[in-house]
């Protein structure tokens, strides 16, 4: 069976512009983080890291989610051909 991890980027905790004083000290001193993706396979085979609004995909045509930032799930064949056909790395 094949194994996914979902995938990562990198970010930087956001402050306003405007902030001054203790808000801007505290986050100075957080760097880069890195944060999970979801990614979902759909009903119809497709994959995407689209997030289920209604307009573009809604929960309905949601097969099953991977949860960014969680440790690798074991797939299925066809998940896995899916997964692979839209870029993303199965191991």
């Amino acid at each position: 069976m094949a194994t996914f991890v979902c995938p990562t980027q990198a970010t930087v905790p956001r402050i306003l512009a405007d902030s001054k004083g203790i808000e801007r000290s505290l986050f100075r001193y957080y760097g880069q983080h890195l944060e999970g993706r979801n990614v979902y396979y759909l009903t119809d085979g497709s994959v995407t890291e689209v997030d289920p609004d209604g307009t573009v995909v809604t929960w309905a045509d949601v097969k099953t989610t991977w949860w960014g930032g969680h440790e690798a799930v074991t797939i299925t064949a066809a998940e896995s051909a899916a997964l692979t056909a839209a870029g993303f790395t199965v191991t």
